[in-house]
């Protein structure tokens, strides 16, 4: 024995040279006797001129290598705990793998049990007890036969007998189905046949002479292992029954099985003995240990990791790589008749008695953590939820966990959505997109919770929550802040619009800056644009188009300060000191306008005289003794844009908290027809169809009244609201005169932009101004001239107060118009005993 351990030893390093062909690559074991590697470890023992002990020792070795390089796998196993059906009196049973079924026959009937929910869920009715009974390997039909060859199928879809006839051999035993949909059939005679089931006519027969102990047929259907009661197996092509190719086991042999792939066979014997064959080359391949007794079925899995053996009461279950007896399933009182895993991970078995036991067998334990899940799209806009402009989004989350899931599930909503898998992230499947399209159903806060459940009933949950914003809120102005003030001549415009965006462009003092693109730009991203500044006061106005047809403006103000005057004449425009004793003064801008640059614009008849009117008589003593350099009058040509701004903006600058300002403007007013809420007054340049960059904004209104204007005492006439102001091709953009009377809403509310403001317009919202050619003026206007020049001194005081004015105007106009107009006063704090003019006495 020394000498032998001694050579064992000996040819070691000849064997450690060839562990390439330690790898059977049919199976992941080993198998030494079918590789290279015994060839070459052979050689190299002749080529060192060791003795025939020694091979002998390298004979030894490779019976002892596969189990000391295999590992050894303990599986779990787990009894179902369902309540199973029992079949007293079982003649016949059969498994469909396919389709996860069982069939059990008995005297009076067969049931059918879902191998899944072990329920019954049909019975096929019996006129005869069946010896065997099989199904198709499509799963499509069942046979059933009695022991004198009666033969009759059902259809599994109709659950009706829809064919019967006899297959002619003494004392039937068993029944399969081939590929080919024939029949082949064992009987007491140690016979094989080949039935064709639509004629009845018998194919073809093997007789075996010693007797047929049992046999299987690979998946394919194509081959057929046959076993002996004298431990001979043959391999016989199906349906010919012909070409044999026989090996001897020398095992009493009593049940024979074939892998799912047909590669490879296990024979057990009457005395417990198993042996793994390869049906290629009709070759051992391995003998696991440990009998448990007298072997009546076997069953491997279809992934090929165990072989079930059931013996009487107990079923054993050998680790197929390591060929080693992992557990033992121990059933009191039970002799277990047939065996089968039906999917990946159930053992079924079936007593002669018709009791069914179920276990789950398992590589691992089942998986007890729930998955785990983070939210991926739409991305967390900072610590705070995400943000969308949409009505719907897509959602995507990110699933970890350890089993294959069952559903991701969004509920929380109106309707819950079930995510679809989209990509995995990890090789292992570990870890994996969903997503779904989810519906907001409420501007703000939208909550939901995802649900992801695994198959083994673990459950995880995590909330989220999404704001969806409003048009007012789906772009953010980063900067600068609105009214903000800089030294710099230009400024940084930083957004971040929440959709994706098309294109956008900045004005800034009606005149475009920039035009820019957002294609290579993702909802959410931050946009920063340099723009330019004036001196003064800039009006920047953002404007961005999205993707889908999304419209969104934004409107700002920034002052640009300067050290000295603004205007091109410094010495006209800087407030002269005046001493704090000095009389208030007056100051007006007085702009008239019929006549426009643009065609698509009608000319008014009596806007450009109504305002020259208003201004000539602001400058006779009863109208205040305006003097000409404390007025700015814009008619007609005179009144452009850019001659308004600095009207408004620059020259009334100049008025100390003391003083008096008037602002009449006779014209067109207009809303922009795509946002109505975009109000202009309408200059001589203007164009209707470019209102942003050619009107003047109401907003700036408030602003230079706010911003600009430090005189406490401040009247505005605007008679800016005439029937007929837009002409044919403007009114096919779907707008009327009645909508440019948002003009008068308007100027009302300003108003309230600080104490001291009177605004007094010619009509209510909903109306026009008229234009009457007997009176030669806008009725408004008229009516005004006429309560200036003495006719609303209602107290004869000879004095004419504000509230003494509207009061005239108000009441004239609704009698001259039939209650058609009705002028508009606001309803603020003002100084109602203001005088507005005198009269000569």
């Amino acid at each position: 024995m020394m000498n032998i351990l001694h050579h064992i030893l000996a040819v070691t390093g000849a064997i450690s040279h060839c562990r390439q062909g330690l790898r059977d690559t049919t199976r992941g074991g080993i198998s030494l006797l079918r590789e290279p590697f015994l060839h070459e470890v052979f050689m190299r023992c002749a080529r060192n001129n060791y003795s025939a002990v020694s091979l002998v020792a390298v004979c030894l070795l490779s019976l002892a290598l596969p189990a000391a390089f295999a590992q050894v796998r303990q599986p779990y196993v787990e009894r179902v705990s369902a309540t199973l059906p029992v079949v007293p009196a079982l003649a016949a049973v059969a498994f469909d793998g396919s389709h996860q079924r069982v069939a059990l026959g008995t005297a009076k009937e067969i049931q059918l049990v879902d191998g899944s929910t072990f329920k019954v869920v049909a019975t096929l009715p019996l006129e005869q007890p069946p010896t065997t009974i099989c199904f198709t390997r499509d799963g499509a039909f069942l046979y059933a036969a009695t022991s004198n060859g009666q033969t009759s199928r059902w259809n599994l879809q109709s659950r009706l007998k829809d064919r019967g006839f006899t297959i002619r051999t003494p004392g039937l035993l068993t029944l399969t189905t081939t590929a080919q949909g024939h029949l082949l059939s064992s009987s007491t005679d140690g016979a094989l046949r080949v039935t064709d089931p639509t004629s009845g006519s018998e194919l073809a027969s093997s007789q075996f002479e010693t007797g047929l102990v049992a046999y299987d047929l690979a998946t394919p259907g194509k081959t057929l292992l046959v076993a002996a009661p004298d431990g001979v197996i043959k391999l016989l092509s199906v349906p010919a029954l012909e070409g044999a190719r026989s090996a001897k086991t020398n095992l009493p042999l009593s049940a024979v099985r074939v892998s799912e792939d047909g590669k490879v066979a296990a024979l057990a014997a009457r005395d417990g003995h198993v042996q793994l064959w390869d049906l290629e080359s009709l070759n051992l391949i391995g003998t696991p240990g440990d009998k448990i007794g007298r072997v009546r079925a076997l069953a491997f899995d279809a992934k090929y990791r165990w072989l079930a053996v059931a013996a009487d009461s107990s079923i054993g279950l050998y680790d197929l790589k390591s060929r080693t007896l992992v557990k033992e399933l121990h059933e009191r009182n039970l002799q277990f008749s047939a065996l089968s895993f039906l999917g990946d991970d159930h053992l079924w078995a079936v007593t002669v008695k018709g009791e069914i036991a179920v276990w789950k067998v398992l590589s691992e334990p089942p998986d007890s953590d729930s998955p785990v899940i983070t939210m991926t799209q739409p991305v967390p806009a900072g610590s705070g939820p995400p943000k969308v402009y949409a009505r719907s989004v897509e959602i995507e989350v990110m699933v970890e966990d350890k089993s294959p899931l069952k559903s991701v599930v969004v509920g929380g909503i109106d309707k819950p959505v079930e995510l679809k898998e989209v990509r995995g992230t990890a090789p292992d499947g570990s870890a994996k997109r969903y997503a779904a399209v989810v519906l907001l159903s409420k501007e703000g806060l939208n909550s939901f919770e995802v649900r992801a459940t695994d198959e083994y009933g673990n459950e995880g949950r995590t909330t989220a929550a999404i704001l969806r914003l409003s048009d007012q809120d789906a772009v953010e102005v980063v900067g600068p802040g609105n009214n903000a003030e800089t030294d710099s001549i230009a400024t940084v415009v930083k957004f971040r619009p929440w959709f994706k965006v098309e294109s956008y462009k900045i004005v800034v003092n009606m005149q475009d800056m920039v035009d820019g693109s957002g294609l290579r730009k993702k909802p959410g991203d931050l946009f920063v644009e340099g723009v330019p500044l004036v001196a003064g006061y800039n009006q920047i106005q953002l404007v961005v188009a999205g993707a889908k047809g999304e419209k969104i403006s934004k409107s700002f103000g920034v002052t640009r300060k300067v050290i000295g005057a603004i205007a091109s004449n410094p010495g006209s425009l800087v407030p002269k000191s005046r001493d704090a004793k000095a009389e208030p003064q007056r100051w007006a801008v007085v702009v008239g306008t019929s006549e426009y640059l643009n065609r698509g614009v009608a000319s008014l008849k009596f806007a450009d005289k109504d305002a020259e009117s208003f201004a000539r008589f602001l400058q006779t003593p009863e109208g205040g003794g305006f003097q000409p350099d404390h007025m700015r009058i814009l008619l007609n040509k005179d009144a452009t844009l850019a001659k308004l701004q600095e009207a408004l903006i620059d020259f009334l600058q100049q008025a100390i908290d003391k003083d008096l300002v008037i602002i009449y403007f006779a014209g067109h007013g207009l809303p922009d027809p795509a946002r109505l809420q975009n109000l202009y007054l309408l200059t001589y340049d203007a164009d209707p169809s470019r209102l942003g960059t050619t009107a003047f904004p109401m907003w700036q209104i408030k602003d230079v009244l706010e911003r600009y204007i430090s005189a406490k005492r401040i009247v505005v006439f605007s008679d800016a609201c005439h029937s007929g102001g837009i002409s044919v091709d403007f009114a096919t953009r779907g707008m009327d005169a009645t909508k440019s009377n948002l003009i008068n809403q308007y100027l009302a509310d300003l108003s309230r932009t600080k104490e001291g403001i009177v605004i007094f317009t010619a009509s209510a919202a909903g109306e026009v101004s008229q234009e009457i050619p007997e009176l030669g003026h806008g009725i408004f206007t008229y009516f005004l001239l006429q309560g200036m020049k003495g006719e609303a001194d209602f107290n004869n005081d000879y004095t004419v107060t504000i509230n003494e004015l509207m009061q005239y105007v108000e009441d004239q106009v609704k009698r001259k118009t039939k209650g058609a107009q009705n002028p508009m006063r606001s309803q603020t704090v003002y100084d109602k005993d203001l005088t507005i003019s005198q009269i000569a006495h």
